[in-house]
């Protein structure tokens, strides 16, 4: 992850101060921003430096409205004291607000896009569970009940002889002695579902 976490620079500080990073930050910062950083690790699990970029940008950019909060707090203070804070002009922190959340919003997107982008890339996991095959076909059911229904009366049939005396997949106990284990709750539900979905 980069030592720069956001582009964004605090309001009252000159125009040409160096960006905030993670090490220039006070101890009392530091930790606040380890705290959220971790917090919001385990909530997105991150993979790879892209992803853990991003999650830093949302990070420091919680902590900075942490700032935003104590500043106002500081100009409503003044004004209950018929005081004003001098060198902040009125209209800079309603912009800062704005500022940052479009940095966690923008942080937030990239984040996602990123992990659509390697869940893409992922090969898919093959379907061998009767329980798997019934979800398969339930979403693609719920997406497009033609196709899916197409899709099924495509599929081979798994009574069909394949000319060998060997049962397949799910279907390996017939043939055999033993009896067909019934269907739990869930399986009769999906089934009874897509029978009423044809």
């Amino acid at each position: 992850m980069s030592d720069t976490i956001a582009p964004a620079a605090d309001p009252a500080a000159a125009p040409d101060a160096p960006p905030v990073t993670k090490t220039n930050l006070s101890p009392e910062d530091q930790a606040t921003f380890s705290a959220l950083l971790t917090d919001l690790t385990r909530r997105h699990a991150p993979e790879g430096a892209v992803e853990e970029h991003w999650v830093g940008q949302m990070a420091m950019a919680m902590l900075r409205g942490r700032w935003a909060d104590a500043l106002e707090q500081r100009v409503v203070e003044a004004a209950l004291a018929g005081e004003t804070c001098k060198g902040l002009p009125a209209s800079v922190l309603p912009r800062w607000r704005t500022r940052l959340e479009k940095d966690f919003c923008r942080a937030v997107r990239e984040l996602e896009a990123s992990k659509a982008e390697r869940r893409a890339a992922a090969p898919a996991m093959p379907l061998t569970s009767l329980d798997q095959r019934m979800a398969a076909f339930e979403a693609e059911l719920a997406r497009d009940p033609q196709a899916a229904l197409a899709s099924l009366l495509a599929a081979p049939d798994p009574f069909a002889d394949d000319g060998t005396d060997e049962p397949e997949g799910f279907l390996a106990h017939r043939g055999t002695n033993e009896p067909e284990p019934p269907l739990n709750r869930a399986q009769r539900h999906r089934l009874a579902s897509a029978g009423r979905a044809a």
